[in-house]
């Protein structure tokens, strides 16, 4: 992004502006617990500074994305990254936009909406060209090796930019794999405790089961203890009707000779 117009942005937007960029970005300043409205004068310079770093680029970004969704219509925005550097200069030389807001609308939103390139150009026309008049003028031959460094400054605040973005999206990639692992854990404990529960119950059951098959088995014992008692008693029974069956057969010649002997005669 280039620093100039991120600097003139930050530099046109209030107090209360920068106080959200400030949180958004989770920016600090040494010496202060927080940064409030009652503070800010004094720790300005230093946010201001810490707001440009590359490192605050995507964060930066957001923030400033919420600006101006607050302050035009979502259409408007939507309408103003579709046009062309010359319907944008006419919208903006009309006071139909403020150049401030054009160039917010053109460096956020996702990707794809994003026209860094034609906010610079629009920058670079309408407010550096104004105040050429006023800076004196830089000698025509720039010197090489200052050229090479500010070109090398360029790639490695892309890298930089690319890199945040790359870990603003790991991040989210990471949020939402915690919370799928977050939601299979409590599925799996709900699972856990229904298990447990039904394991319980069935616990339960059996120990009542295996209670009424002790129960029947001293039952059955005892019957059967009762029928070897019966079973006893009835061999005794027969063996004392055998003892009384043979004495009557033994006895039964003696008692018919008795009967005959008995027998009145005619």
């Amino acid at each position: 992004m280039n620093k100039q117009m991120l600097k003139w942005i930050l530099s046109q937007l209030d107090d209360t502006v920068i106080l959200n960029l400030a949180a958004a970005t989770n920016t600090k300043v040494k010496g202060f617990r927080e940064i409030t409205k009652s503070n800010l004068k004094l720790v300005k310079p230093q946010i201001m500074n810490e707001l440009q770093k590359p490192t605050k680029t995507v964060r930066l970004k957001s923030g400033l994305l919420r600006y101006v969704t607050e302050k035009l219509e979502e259409d408007d925005i939507k309408s103003l990254r579709e046009k062309n550097e010359q319907e944008l200069r006419e919208a903006i030389e009309n006071d139909t936009y403020s150049l401030l807001d054009v160039c917010i609308a053109l460096i956020t939103g996702d990707e794809e909406e994003q026209r860094p390139e034609l906010a610079e150009q629009l920058f670079t026309s309408l407010y550096e060209e104004e105040n050429s008049a006023e800076q004196p003028e830089e000698p025509e031959n720039t010197d090489a090796k200052d050229e090479q460094l500010a070109a090398i400054e360029a790639e490695y605040t892309k890298k930089l930019e690319k890199l945040e973005e790359q870990l603003v999206k790991e991040k989210e990639k990471n949020r939402i794999h915690q919370d799928t692992i977050d939601e299979l854990r409590a599925k799996r404990k709900a699972e856990s405790q229904e298990w447990r529960k039904e394991r319980n119950e069935y616990a339960d059951q059996i120990n009542v089961l295996t209670s009424k098959l002790e129960q029947k088995q001293a039952e059955l014992e005892k019957q059967l203890e009762e029928n070897s008692r019966l079973t006893d008693e009835g061999n005794i029974f027969k063996q004392q009707i055998k003892e009384l069956t043979d004495k009557l057969e033994n006895s039964k010649p003696v008692l018919i000779s008795t009967l005959m002997q008995n027998k009145p005669t005619s």
